[in-house]
């Protein structure tokens, strides 16, 4: 498309100069070179920076993908802890059970791949990398697979 557009402005100069009177074409052909490169040097730096927009707006796009099935999947999560881990607790702690003994019962979350990202990891759930959760900072191994996420 951009070399088309050149062309046939490289035409319409040609032409334009062709038909300019003899006394003035040198003028015009002057004019025409330094306004057709004007015009390239435009819209080449235009494509190259929308090629570069679209390339990064896809990588974006990828990664608020990543987010969201991240954000779904920390909500189906804690669905499942306030819906049916946390009453079965509360249930079992009426009855008489001991807190230890509900603890070393309770399962413990399934180890995820997030990207790199520790970004979800409650307080009391163990942090592969021993210490503290982390939480969004990138670290090689993270998520305890080895590989980075």
């Amino acid at each position: 498309m951009l070399s088309a557009a050149l062309v046939v402005t490289a035409a319409g100069a040609a032409g334009a100069v062709a038909l300019a009177p003899e006394t003035a074409r040198t003028w015009v052909a002057g004019t025409a070179i330094v306004a057709w490169a004007c015009m390239a040097a435009v819209a080449t730096t235009a494509s190259v920076r929308l090629r570069r927009a679209l390339r990064r707006a896809e990588a974006r796009s990828g990664e608020l993908e990543m987010t969201k099935n991240n954000w779904m999947q920390h909500g189906a999560e804690t669905d499942q802890l306030v819906n049916t881990t946390l009453p079965a607790i509360a249930r079992q702690l009426a009855h008489g059970t001991s807190a230890d003994d509900i603890l070393a019962g309770t399962p413990t979350p399934p180890t995820r791949t997030c990207g790199g990202y520790c970004t979800s990891s409650p307080a009391r759930w163990p942090n592969p990398h021993g210490g503290p959760p982390r939480r969004g900072r990138r670290s090689s191994g993270c998520c305890g697979n080895g590989t980075g996420g």
